[in-house]
């Protein structure tokens, strides 16, 4: 832990970066031929805040860091004036669970061709005494503490449930890291989707890069059970995981949605925008339909859209809204 006295936020979170390149750089040469990456997190002191609140406000940033496979510094949520330690964000998300006090929600993936909603991305947000937390906050903290599998499995039994109501309706559901590693969930998750019959068409099944990475022979069960049942399969958070692109070849995904790290400004960024060409031709010639989420901007849609993909996700198309059911 370091403490920076006298620093603005915006001041702290570029030193924190260029720490974090200046260690990876450190460690990587250190750890040749292995991979290594360095994760912080970093949070501004209130005036009338106290020193733990700092520091669970720190680690929470650290989390949200560490679902980057690469190295990343992440800075504390500002609009949450809330933060937790750990063993209070065990018993918050425990809670919430075995209560029910959690919310499905959905975001569109538009066609780049035609502006139609190809499907929804589902999610869940948290209902705590401070109010809604949304999933991008609670689901690192959940991850650590080997919980998400009880949470994909309230979404997956929710999303089946809106799919029995709304036949025209198609989804996506993305699985967490310790979801995909469990043989329990797996098992589970086959035997739901093989019951639900033909409402598991409608839905598609995300696994992220890392968990490829990290998790190859569950991720190969996975993947091939879900083929058995027709049910399609994405690679979230494709271009960050550290794995080849040749695992195409070896397992059957329909598709790949590309990390928003790479979308972001691609309209005057020459390099990302070569990498999406490279990427969507190669997946486009193995019949895999290419994906991408985090667009914010006109410009960065148009310039998507001049690449060939297939759908594009984002404030800019559509804002997460909650279901009614």
């Amino acid at each position: 832990a370091v403490f920076l006295p006298s620093v603005s936020r915006a001041d702290g979170v570029i030193w924190c970066r260029q720490l974090v390149e200046e260690l990876d750089g450190i460690y990587s040469d250190l750890s040749a031929p292995m991979d290594v990456s360095v994760h912080a997190g970093i949070a501004q002191a209130a005036e009338t805040g106290k020193a733990d609140d700092l520091i669970s406000a720190a680690d929470e940033a650290l989390r949200q860091a560490q679902m980057e496979e690469g190295s990343a510094c992440h800075a504390a949520d500002r609009d949450r004036p809330e933060h937790h330690d750990s063993e209070k964000w065990r018993v918050m998300i425990g809670e919430a669970i075995a209560r029910g006090q959690m919310s499905l929600w959905m975001q569109p993936m538009i066609s780049s061709g035609d502006d139609e909603v190809l499907f929804h991305q589902v999610f869940s947000r948290m209902k705590t005494a401070d109010g809604w937390i949304k999933a991008g906050i609670f689901v690192p903290m959940a991850e650590r503490f080997g919980m998400t599998p009880d949470i994909d499995r309230w979404v997956l039994e929710r999303s089946l449930a809106l799919l029995r109501l709304e036949p025209d309706t198609r989804l996506a559901l993305s699985l967490g890291m310790v979801s995909v590693a469990s043989e329990a969930f797996r098992k589970e998750l086959l035997e739901q989707l093989s019951a639900a019959g033909s409402e598991r068409r409608r839905m598609q099944i995300g696994i992220s890069e890392q968990a490829v990475h990290h998790h190859r022979a569950a991720v190969g069960l996975l993947v091939r059970g879900l083929n058995r049942l027709k049910v399609p399969v994405i690679v979230d958070r494709f271009g960050v995981g550290g794995v080849p692109f040749s695992y195409l070849k070896d397992l059957r995904f329909q598709a790949l949605r590309i990390d928003n790290s790479f979308v972001h400004d691609i309209d005057s960024h020459d390099d990302n925008r070569f990498y999406l060409e490279s990427v969507t031709t190669i997946a486009h010639s193995r019949g895999v339909r290419v994906y991408v989420t985090g667009v914010e901007t006109a410009r960065e849609y148009a310039a998507l859209q001049g690449v060939g993909i297939d759908g594009a996700m984002g404030y800019h198309l559509g804002r997460p809204f909650e279901t009614e059911h």
